[in-house]
């Protein structure tokens, strides 16, 4: 696999339950995703299969859908959730996930977040 191979999601943003506190339990909260999957892209650069590649709109989907499904306490949970979803696509050896919560402390700072990456 060549390592310098990625696909990327950028600022994938979802309203959804996330946090510990009364106030981020009360309703649903944004949070920015970003995903980078390390991937080798060489034989879908030949062939223009979208099946010799991992299709970007299907991920995104399925980490909305992940969203969704239910409350979250930590970003952590959520975030290690989306890379272990990540990691099931064929032809991805690696994920950056960035989770980010943009409003949750807003007169201090732009956001708050995690940031794992996994094999």
């Amino acid at each position: 696999m060549s390592k310098s191979d990625t696909i990327f999601i950028k600022d994938l943003r979802l309203d959804m339950a996330i946090g510990i506190t009364s106030v981020e339990r009360a309703k649903p909260q944004p949070v920015i995703v970003n995903i980078t999957l390390f991937c080798d892209l060489s034989k879908a650069a030949k062939s223009e299969d979208i099946h010799d590649t991992v299709n970007y709109f299907s991920v995104a989907k399925e980490i909305e859908a992940l969203a969704l499904s239910r409350h979250f306490d930590l970003l952590e949970t959520f975030a290690e959730e989306v890379a272990d979803l990540c990691l099931k696509h064929n032809g991805v050896g690696r994920v950056n996930v960035k989770a980010e919560k943009p409003n949750i402390m807003s007169n201090l700072c732009a956001s708050v977040g995690v940031q794992i990456e996994r094999p």
